[in-house]
């Protein structure tokens, strides 16, 4: 989708689609990563959980398409309505009008994409921060009692890197250039965020899979 938008042709009526078929799963993607901060913020401090629903997986997948769902089908109305018109071009999101994706220089893309994100960012991180908190302090009620080793300490290290990774907080690094449009330092470290977030899958990798247990117990079957 990134490629289509960045490189497609205004003439051709997928550069439009792709516009919108990219907002839409980069809005589930935001939108998931929230839905995960608030379970792992619940689940780790939570002490039953056997009175989960059933369908729990469901109701969060229809929660997140939904809402995406809801938010393009909003820009496409705004969209067919105004577009065109130079006079509202500043805040209409004019996908397929400038380019294929939204006007870089004007208020729409801070209005429809980059500030709702930043809100979604911002509570992932007041999540992973309370989390990292309680997890910390019972670490340390846990450390009186049992005499923690190196490689516990360095454990606790790497579970609060992994509960980071999967809250999603990294995703801020792809909004801060946006307000720095004109520097070309943070250019660049926009890019660099943004290689990271499409090699995200490789990074989860390695964080979740490629661990000695999980290593141990594929070579024991």
């Amino acid at each position: 989708m990134w490629i289509l938008t960045r490189y497609g042709s205004l003439m051709n009526e997928m550069c439009t689609t792709a516009g919108y078929s990219r907002y839409f799963f980069a809005t589930c993607c935001i939108l998931w990563l929230f839905v995960i901060s608030h379970k792992l913020r619940i689940g780790l401090l939570a002490i039953n959980h056997n009175n989960e629903p059933r369908y729990l997986f469901v109701s969060y997948s229809a929660f997140v398409c939904g809402l995406a769902g809801f938010a393009t089908a909003v820009i496409f109305l705004i969209d067919r309505n105004w577009l065109g018109d130079l006079t509202t071009s500043q805040w209409t999101p004019s996908i397929g009008f400038f380019q294929c994706w939204f006007n870089p220089n004007a208020w729409s893309i801070l209005i429809y994409f980059i500030g709702p994100i930043l809100v979604l960012t911002i509570a992932n991180w007041i999540m992973f921060a309370l989390t990292a908190i309680q997890l910390i302090k019972v670490q340390r009620n846990v450390a009186q009692f049992i005499l923690s080793s190196h490689n516990s300490n360095r454990n606790s290290y790497l579970r609060l890197v992994r509960i980071c990774v999967m809250m999603g907080t990294s995703w801020v690094l792809d909004l801060i250039p946006y307000f720095y449009r004109g520097n070309v330092f943070w250019q660049w470290f926009f890019w660099l965020a943004y290689y990271y977030h499409l090699a995200l899958g490789v990074v989860i990798f390695v964080l979740f899979v490629l661990k000695r247990s999980t290593i141990k117990l594929i070579t024991e079957r």
